[in-house]
């Protein structure tokens, strides 16, 4: 191990797992994160340099927030532990609220102590802690691994690898979050190893619930399922107005913009209060390609995006959402029960 001389000037930074490859976008817990603007001043064979990004964070449930502290850990490929920090901060943001945050990493060998390195991209692993407004606590970890080079670096939405498969170019294309009108409606036929069939959603209005904007779906005459209107993440079923399924924090169905390569983690607890039922999940969802793809209702250009068990590695989901539809138009899930498949068979936007 070589010694060095460590100057850090940021935001806020924390401690984790070291992810083991380029890793510049993701979301954890109630944020986003993206970095921007990377460069750096390192020159090959000299032993000194500087490397400087800026960290934009966004709040990403619909509810203020209050960061209270920070723990973070720095390292650098072929060098010690370069700085672990305990603090406390005062990070608030209030919904939907993006916050851009420069960082700047300043590091030198002293005279005669190391060899000459080269450019020297450091890696964040970083956590921070704190409550939302109803005293709920809150945490983010975010993990970050800078590209050796920023001027050479292509980020994930020119160029994604999925594993087992080769490395695959795609074009710069994206998705925003889309607009659900009253009366928009999606029939899907199913298929699991409990039966098959068909079911129709139809977007009746919104509804404001604990002063957040939530989309309101109707399946049948007794089902209202309620989507996040910023962001469509998933928040719960009601069945006769009683709540049967529901999503703590509301589940991250989707990161928007869409983009291949985009990738974000999040832990929930799905509940069941009718049967007293409660289940952590752990997901880490990748957009893995956009690709045309054919179901009955038509051939649409989609984006497919895969969940993972965070903690074992197994398939989840494989979702592919369609820009044309705004709408998934094929689904594949794994339950207690066996897979579930969906795909659309017919569609109205008016």
């Amino acid at each position: 191990m070589q010694r060095v001389l460590i100057f850090v000037l940021l935001g806020m930074l924390m401690a984790g797992c070291v992810p083991l490859s380029t890793t510049t976008e993701g979301a954890s817990g109630p944020i986003t994160w993206h970095l921007t603007d990377l460069k750096t001043t390192a020159v090959p064979g000299e032993s000194q340099g500087m490397y400087a990004f800026t960290l934009v964070l966004k709040e990403s449930q619909g509810t203020p927030i209050t960061f209270t502290y920070r723990k973070d850990t720095i390292y650098a490929s072929g060098l010690t532990v370069l700085r672990s920090v305990d603090q406390a901060i005062d990070l608030r943001l209030r919904p939907y609220e993006e916050r851009r945050i420069p960082v700047t990493f300043t590091w030198g060998c002293p005279a005669g102590d190391c060899r000459k390195l080269g450019i020297v991209a450091p890696i964040w692993v970083m956590n921070i802690t704190g409550s939302d407004e109803k005293g709920q606590a809150v945490q983010a970890v975010i993990k970050i691994r800078l590209p050796d080079n920023p001027d050479t670096y292509k980020p994930p939405s020119k160029a994604i690898k999925t594993e087992g498969q080769p490395l695959k170019t795609l074009g710069s294309i994206e998705a925003p979050v889309p607009v659900w009108k009253p009366g928009y409606e999606w029939k899907y036929r199913w298929e699991s190893p409990r039966g098959r069939g068909t079911f129709v959603w139809t977007v009746k209005g919104e509804e404001r619930v604990d002063g957040v904007e939530y989309y309101v779906i109707t399946a049948g005459r007794q089902r209202a399922i309620y989507w996040r209107k910023a962001d469509l993440a998933y928040s719960m079923d009601k069945v006769e107005g009683a709540v049967e399924t529901r999503a703590v924090p509301s589940e991250l169905r989707y990161v928007w913009p869409l983009v291949p390569g985009r990738r974000w983690e999040q832990t929930f607890t799905r509940e069941r209060p009718l049967e007293n039922q409660t289940e952590e999940i752990s997901s880490t969802c990748q957009v893995e390609a956009e690709e045309t793809i054919t179901v009955p209702a038509g051939s649409f250009r989609a984006f497919k995006i895969v969940c993972r068990n965070q903690r074992t590695g197994s398939l989840r989901s494989e979702t592919w959402y369609s820009p044309e539809v705004k709408q998934s138009i094929r689904e594949r899930g794994r339950f207690s029960y066996g897979m579930r498949e969906r795909e659309l068979i017919d569609f109205k936007l008016e």
